[in-house]
């Protein structure tokens, strides 16, 4: 029953259709809960989606419960450098920044970071997506300083990932270009 709730839910989510994916998974979560137990690690991942189907639907408050709820149950059994913990605190991330409480979202949002970078190196081109927020949010929150610092890294990985020349390059080079106009550096901009 849960299997087919969860491909239900994964079909509803993947055609864009939350209003429909949001009961499917509420029931994914609830169907884990009665299987495995109220603070089973094997909620994580039904809490994550149900988070993520919150935030989709600008429910910003309801995802951070969710996300919460997932890094509760992941914290009780994993270390803290678990990769499973990455999701949830981008999630919750997100969602914080969604709410404009750009402060408090650093926190998450670097926490995936160093996880991703502790867990698979670090010049892993899978933090780039993570990089982004977490630079959004230091700029919102007016620490220009690590923004910028964050921002060369993005740079770094793209270039190492692909080389000078590859057309991937682009995104995080507009980026940084952005970047240093953003804080007056037009030289660098340029």
């Amino acid at each position: 029953e849960r299997i087919v709730a969860y491909a239900q839910f994964r079909a509803a989510f993947d055609a864009g259709n939350y209003t429909l994916a949001l009961p499917q998974a509420r029931q994914v979560v609830e169907l884990t809960r009665s299987q495995f137990g109220a603070d089973a690690q094997e909620l994580a991942n039904p809490l994550t989606n149900l988070g993520t189907t919150y935030y989709r639907m600008q429910q910003y408050e309801s995802a951070m419960d969710a996300f919460r709820n997932a890094l509760k149950v992941l914290e009780a059994v994993a270390d803290s450098a678990d990769p499973r913990l990455v999701r949830p605190l981008f999630g919750l991330g997100l969602s914080l920044r969604a709410l404009g409480r750009d402060e408090e979202a650093i926190v998450p949002l670097k926490r995936a970071v160093d996880i991703t970078r502790n867990r698979e190196g670090l010049f892993a081109p899978s933090q780039l997506p993570l990089l982004r927020p977490l630079i959004g949010a230091y700029m919102a929150a007016g620490r220009s300083e690590e923004a910028g610092r964050e921002q060369q890294y993005a740079y770094t990985l793209a270039e190492n990932a692909g080389g000078r020349n590859d057309g991937r390059l682009l995104g995080p080079l507009d980026d940084l270009a952005r970047w240093n106009e953003s804080v007056g550096r037009y030289t660098m901009a340029r």
